[in-house]
């Protein structure tokens, strides 16, 4: 196996992120478990292979899912990930956008921008809502149509 962040002493398990990243105690940021390896790797002969191969896993599957931004959305809202929203954005990107060539540009910009955006998002704009009171009741009002909708489509 190669040296990847994942089996470095240094980058705790114990701190997956919704984004599949890791914190790594030397660097003080947050890494995938699948970056490579950096000048200060110390390999961690306690973890066992099957605890890197998980910690890798979960980063590639959190860094390819591509709907960074309306995930976060969602939960701060409250929807459940798995919604119609965001079923119907995933689609658009799945059916339309990744299989014409002219968005790839689109689509890479937005795989690089996108989780900084949303890491922003659930730091700051939640934060900021939910010190206001117009959050609560708008989440109840979304709530309510939400379930309209979904009842009247039944």
């Amino acid at each position: 196996m190669s040296k990847c962040c994942a089996s470095c002493t240094y980058l705790d398990p114990c701190t997956a992120d919704s984004y599949g990243k890791y914190y790594c105690e030397r660097k003080g940021d947050r890494y995938y478990g699948d970056d490579p390896s950096c000048g200060s790797y110390c390999e961690a002969y306690s973890r066992s292979s099957s605890a890197i191969d998980n910690m890798i896993d979960n980063s590639r599957t959190h860094r390819n899912s591509g709907c960074y931004i309306t995930t976060v959305m969602c939960n701060i809202l409250g929807f459940d990930n798995n919604n119609y929203y965001l079923n119907t954005l995933r689609k658009f990107r799945n059916d339309y956008l990744q299989k014409n060539k002219k968005y790839l540009p689109i689509l890479v910009n937005y795989d690089k921008i996108g989780p900084k955006i949303a890491y922003c998002l659930s730091n700051v704009f939640e934060t900021f809502l939910n010190s206001i009171i117009l959050l609560p009741q708008y989440r109840i009002n979304l709530h309510l149509h939400y379930n309209n909708k979904t009842r009247k489509n039944q």
